[in-house]
């Protein structure tokens, strides 16, 4: 009998190893992060002169094929491992990002660049990262780019699950702007001014105006008198009044298109130059009005 007693005994205990065995060798399904795209470049296009905020985005697909939340963090780095802002030094910017439907951690870190997902069981997420720049300053034309690193890892650790190294291109185009202003100034959308009024002619009556400009190229200015540097009656063919025009004291031959090439590119306030138009000569001036249009043109390149 107690042969028998401790034969069984054996076998309940070879019975429970044997399921506890199995248990611990089946299946487990937690958080399983699966990739399922990757993110695009993301492109800024930077208008020099149109301030606000300049956003290039980049989208990607995470899947949790588990059966418990996945607690996650999308981490963004250069690949010096340092956080946005990215510095773009040679247009003089900085770059940074935001997740619009994303959070910042709830662990007190203060770096920049991560943000928390939660992702249930047997769901998918798209992210959207936003890359800004603030156009605050004349960014010379050209493109400018970066590689980075848009990390996934689990919160609170440092393993990344996915590892994904993209680029960051900002491109600004040539751009150049040209106002005709009253006064010398700041670079003012809003100041301009589209005629002269020399009231009364008179030779020796004399007006100014300024011209401003900007460009974040080389850039050629052309000025050009519709009438060759006459203003001329509104009826008669043979009655003109003559007048000069000198550029920040030099004359300008105004009988012909007069261009002035490779200006060099401004910062955002641009430069202003001064425009001076003199009433020379009264030929055969029969009362009326005498206008001429002056036509100011800028090309950057």
């Amino acid at each position: 009998m107690l042969v028998k007693s401790l034969s069984l005994k054996r076998s309940a205990i070879w019975l429970l190893s044997s399921s506890a065995l199995m248990s611990f060798c089946g299946p487990v399904y937690a958080c399983e992060l699966i990739s399922e795209s990757t993110p695009t470049a993301p492109s800024i296009d930077y208008d020099v002169y149109g301030f606000g905020t300049a956003i290039g985005s980049t989208e990607f697909d995470l899947r949790n094929a588990g059966d418990s939340n996945c607690e996650l963090e999308i981490l963004i780095e250069d690949l010096a491992s340092f956080p946005p802002p990215f510095d773009f030094p040679q247009a003089g910017i900085n770059v940074g990002v935001t997740a619009p439907s994303l959070q910042r951690p709830q662990d007190g870190n203060n770096r920049s660049g991560i943000f928390a997902l939660s992702l249930p069981p047997s769901t998918s997420k798209r992210v959207q990262l936003d890359f800004f720049a603030e156009q605050l300053v004349s960014v010379p034309s050209g493109t400018y780019s970066q590689d980075i690193i848009i990390g996934v890892r689990r919160a609170g650790q440092n393993a990344l699950l996915e590892n994904f190294i993209t680029n960051i291109a900002l491109t600004a185009e040539s751009r150049a702007q040209v106002n005709i202003a009253g006064a010398s100034g700041v670079f003012d959308k809003g100041s301009y001014m589209d005629s002269v009024d020399f009231g009364e002619a008179k030779v020796g009556e004399n007006r100014r105006v300024f011209i401003q400009t900007r460009s974040n190229a080389p850039a050629t200015m052309t000025i050009r008198s519709e009438n060759n540097g006459k203003m001329k009656h509104q009826s008669s063919t043979i009655s003109n009044i003559g007048y000069s025009a000198s550029l920040e004291g030099q004359l300008l031959d105004l009988s012909r298109p007069y261009v002035i090439p490779n200006l060099t590119e401004t910062n955002i306030e641009g430069t202003s130059r001064s425009l001076d138009l003199t009433i020379e000569s009264l030929n055969q001036a029969f009362a009326g009005q005498y206008t001429d249009r002056i036509v100011i043109e800028i090309e950057a390149r």
